[in-house]
């Protein structure tokens, strides 16, 4: 049989057309314009503290930078060796074991639940059996998809695999989220610096408020945007993977110019999901009653769009189409990946916990050892300091130094997660038709994919 190239793969999964453009023109004009009044607000700001700054940053690098300037770029160079290292050692962890580390973590909620009954009808309250129901309900259901549920967990094992392999993708998000910081704390800036200038014109404080929370609600649709556009790369990314396994053509420069051909629709989707998030925070800092109503309804209306919307950005950069016909197929693929996408969903968030807290221990473990067994002894040896305490200062410093890294492997993770799950409905939805797409699945996961195919009544082989 012969293999399509991933030129043929793109022809067949094109649906519908490509999004409109203006929106993304739209969404780039307000960013620009929330850096320009950023940048003016901070000048404003500090416009009469800039001989104190001046005097300050002059002092910091007398007494502290340039005397040890070869030890402060040792011990960045270290550093910067270090938490690499253990950022790809944790990626490759995870690329192991995810799929055990999942079934641990479903287990230990069902478990929690028989537990918590337990102890409720040790002690007389009546309805401790209602945890003790739930917890049978759940080992039900636990036993009934376990092959699912496993394979959801090996799609975890090859994100890893796939931003390992795919670099770019960790420099997607380290690109996405400078420029998310930035954005944010131009928006800040921004929203204080027009809100002010609203009021001194009109000398109405109503006005100058209106116009700080919509500068505000501008900016965070401009964060939300960029993010959303970055997402789309290491999606573009993760999908040349996928569905090239003969060849890797994935690149970052064609991952991003997927991401921008439909850059309307992402626009579209990122006001969308800005405007509800808005929404709801602004209700949940009123006080009362109807309040707090109006603020549940937002809360809930914005998790059922998030869900429904969950395979939108992969579907859009895949298929090449808008935010209506990608809604449309991400609501599809919720109905054949409905198991998988409650495991994702609920499941995805505590592996992520339980990897970032082995990925911090580490970035400490190595912080102190670095700092009370090699620098303690070469470079401050005439200083008097214990090391005990340069080991404990190092490993914070190197905790500090690791969370954007740490963000970064996560943050492309979980994109590259959700992007593999959308693979895997687009590989069920072809097999319904008789047909198969190319991709990069390791022999003995090709087999439990089969399984699941024939478990939906689709008869398919391994040839």
């Amino acid at each position: 049989m012969t293999t399509l190239d991933i030129q043929e793969v793109d022809k067949k999964l094109h649906i519908g057309s490509l999004p409109y453009k203006f929106p993304a023109y739209v969404a780039w004009f307000i960013t620009f314009f929330i850096w320009a009044a950023g940048v003016i607000g901070f000048i404003k700001a500090i416009s009469g503290e800039l001989l104190v700054l001046a005097w300050f940053l002059t002092l910091i690098a007398g007494t502290i930078v340039f005397p040890h300037l070869t030890i402060i770029i040792i011990y960045l160079v270290l550093a910067i060796a270090a938490i690499t290292f253990v950022s790809l050692l944790v990626i490759l962890l995870i690329n192991k074991i995810a799929r055990e580390v999942l079934i641990f973590i479903l287990l230990l909620v069902v478990l929690s639940q028989f537990a918590l009954g337990g102890i409720m009808v040790y002690y007389g309250i009546s309805y401790g059996v209602i945890p003790i129901i739930i917890g049978a309900v759940l080992l039900i259901i636990f036993l009934m998809y376990l092959n699912r549920i496993k394979f959801t967990g090996r799609l975890i094992e090859l994100s890893a695999a796939a931003i390992l392999r795919e670099k770019s993708s960790l420099g997607a998000s380290f690109i996405s989220i400078i420029l998310e910081g930035l954005t944010l704390i131009a928006s800040l800036l921004a929203s204080s610096f027009l809100g002010e200038l609203a009021y001194n014109y009109t000398q109405d404080a109503r006005i100058g408020g209106a116009v700080g929370i919509i500068v505000l609600f501008l900016g965070f649709w401009s964060v939300t945007y960029i993010d959303t556009v970055f997402d789309a790369v290491i999606v573009g990314l993760t999908h040349d993977w996928y569905r090239s396994p003969g060849v890797d053509i994935a690149s970052f420069p064609r991952a991003l110019k997927r991401a921008l051909r439909v850059q309307g629709g992402l626009a579209v989707y990122s006001f969308l999901m800005s405007l509800l998030r808005f929404a709801t925070e602004q209700a949940k800092r009123k006080k009362g009653i109807s309040a707090r109503i109006i603020a549940s309804i937002l809360g809930i209306t914005e998790d059922l769009v998030r869900f429904l919307t969950f395979y939108v950005v992969p579907a859009m950069v895949i298929r090449q189409t808008n935010f209506k016909n990608s809604l449309k197929d991400s609501i599809h693929k919720l109905k054949d990946l409905f198991i998988e996408t409650l495991v994702a969903h609920f499941g995805f968030g505590w592996i992520s916990a339980i990897f970032g807290f082995v990925l911090v221990l580490l970035y400490g473990a190595v912080g102190y050892l670095i700092g009370a067994y090699i620098f303690t002894p070469i470079y401050l040896v005439g200083y008097n300091i214990s090391s005990t305490v340069v080991g404990i200062i190092s490993a914070i410093i190197y905790v500090i130094l690791g969370i954007i890294p740490a963000y970064v492997i996560f943050e492309s993770l979980s994109v590259a997660f959700n992007t593999m799950l959308y693979e895997f409905g687009l590989d069920i939805e072809f097999a319904e038709r008789g047909e198969k797409l190319p991709r990069n699945l390791p022999p003995d996961v090709e087999k439990e994919f089969i399984e699941i195919l024939r478990s939906k009544g689709i008869q398919v082989s391994l040839e």
